[in-house]
């Protein structure tokens, strides 16, 4: 039996993040498995919305990046049935690119990556 030793860090392992507002538990159901089924999926139920994305349902990091925390997020609301599915869809596909279908519900954006998958989008 071979022993291994060492150490990881969170910030060393690319994640890729999904954040949903306190009373989207519609929107959290849907979005559970597929993030669970994404390599580096992590989703997170929020407490409170951050001021700047006020009336968002759900914000998306557009690709994996390394960190404990997320820094680039795309923040969507006004979202449909239709929409989500789309949401679903994309973050199955690990594409980094905002679909364009969802480029009317953006609501805010942080960091460079998130601005960048809007302009793409548009």
């Amino acid at each position: 039996m071979t022993a291994l030793a060492g150490s990881a860090r969170l910030a060393d392992v690319p994640l890729r993040w999904v954040v949903v507002a306190p009373d989207e538990v519609g929107v959290l159901h849907r979005l559970t498995r597929v993030v669970r089924g994404t390599p580096g999926g992590v989703l997170v139920h929020l407490d409170a919305l951050p001021p700047a994305a006020a009336g968002a349902q759900v914000g998306v990091s557009p690709c994996a990046a390394c960190g404990g925390a997320p820094s680039d997020l795309v923040w969507l609301g006004r979202l449909t049935a239709a929409d989500v599915g789309v949401v679903v869809a994309w973050i199955a596909s690990g594409a980094s690119h905002l679909p364009a279908e969802l480029a009317s519900r953006v609501v805010a954006t942080t960091g460079p990556r998130g601005h960048e998958a809007v302009e793409r989008a548009r």
